[in-house]
């Protein structure tokens, strides 16, 4: 451990930017291993809990992805994206509200961040509130950065086959 307390922070986000690259690549014991390296850095740094909770949530452990959640929120509760990743983590145990509650949470902390209202207009849309789904849906297409997020996120469609549904199906809005 280094003894300077910005070494260790910058330590610990190092290691927690590698887990987030292993991530991508679905390599998901070399994450798990650069976030705790992360933790070991730096307890009191709350990304590397989410970063963690996500990936449990990834692979289908929802206990472990929600004892990470609650690391993180001891830590602090003014994370949005928090509160985001503890939405999915309520959506995959099927607890629609509970993921809307968590998903509005992160809107009041971060309401620039056209993703979480994607992902709301999904939840509403699940749950047939369709009014409530495409006033979700209209916020997050006013924001400059939507289009280029969904160009990212689908841009493998682009290459494996000509389709529209990816534009059209509300579903395919969400990371799930």
């Amino acid at each position: 451990k280094k003894q300077n307390q910005f070494e260790v922070i910058g330590f610990s986000q190092s290691y927690n930017d590698d887990g987030c690259r292993h991530m991508t690549k679905h390599q998901f014991n070399a994450a798990k291993e650069a976030f705790e390296q992360a933790l070991q850095m730096d307890p009191n740094y709350h990304v590397p809990h989410s970063n963690l909770a996500m990936l449990h949530c990834q692979i289908g452990d929802l206990n472990s992805a929600f004892n990470h959640l609650t690391a993180s929120e001891s830590i602090t509760n003014q994370c949005a994206y928090t509160h985001c990743i503890k939405g999915i983590a309520n959506f995959k145990k099927d607890n629609l509200d509970e993921s809307i509650r968590n998903l509005q949470q992160s809107i009041k902390l971060n309401p620039k961040e056209s993703i979480f209202y994607i992902m709301l207009g999904d939840l509403y849309f699940k749950k047939r509130q369709v009014e409530l789904a495409q006033s979700n849906w209209k916020k997050a297409f006013n924001a400059p950065d939507t289009l280029y997020l969904l160009q990212q996120r689908h841009r493998h469609y682009h290459f494996d086959e000509i389709s529209t549904d990816y534009w059209t199906i509300p579903t395919h809005l969400c990371q799930r």
